[in-house]
């Protein structure tokens, strides 16, 4: 499940410029509900495909819908391609670059692919710079230390639990569109 926010200023920055990612099983309305009320902010404007799971977030939100089995983009310019570049983007680095993935580790190359999408109109030189931050910023990860001592990730996280939201960002909802 994708969540991205689409960037204030078009002019400057095309599309999103904020990425969230969570591992969901299945698309169901209690998965995309806890989801979407932990990460987007109320009185959002959200833009789904026609998928029934989506139907309870209309009194929560703003929904705009686009049925894909009709057409590409709805008549009042309604649209989730911010959403399939994303997966679009992340089912090429899968074939391209990592070639096999498990459900273990798929939050860290989903997370890779949400900071990409991020930073993709950054310089080398801010990207080498935002890594590094957080390099010094964080502490050792319990999923990839001592691998080769044995210490295997046991099973992926879903819903809820697979968020990884950084600690020290107090606002953690999407901006309300």
């Amino acid at each position: 499940m994708v969540f991205r926010q689409q960037a204030a200023n078009q002019e400057i920055i095309k599309g999103a410029d904020r990425t969230l990612v969570a591992l969901v099983k299945e698309e169901n309305a209690d998965d995309m509900l806890a989801l979407t009320h932990r990460l987007v902010a109320p009185k959002s404007t959200i833009c789904a495909d026609e998928n029934p799971a989506y139907d309870g977030l209309a009194f929560h939100y703003d929904l705009c819908r686009v049925n894909h089995s009709q057409e590409y983009c709805s008549i009042d310019g309604t649209t989730n391609n911010l959403a399939e570049s994303f997966f679009a983007r992340f089912r090429r680095m899968i074939m391209g670059v990592y070639h096999k993935m498990g459900n273990n580790y798929m939050m860290h190359y989903a997370n890779e692919t949400a900071w990409r999408e991020d930073f993709r109109y950054q310089s080398d030189k801010d990207k080498f710079d935002n890594v590094l931050k957080r390099c010094l910023k964080a502490r050792p990860s319990r999923d990839l230390t001592g691998y080769w001592q044995g210490n295997k990730k046991p099973t992926a996280k879903f819903g809820l639990e697979s968020l990884c939201l950084e600690a020290s960002n107090n606002n953690q909802y999407l901006a309300v569109a």
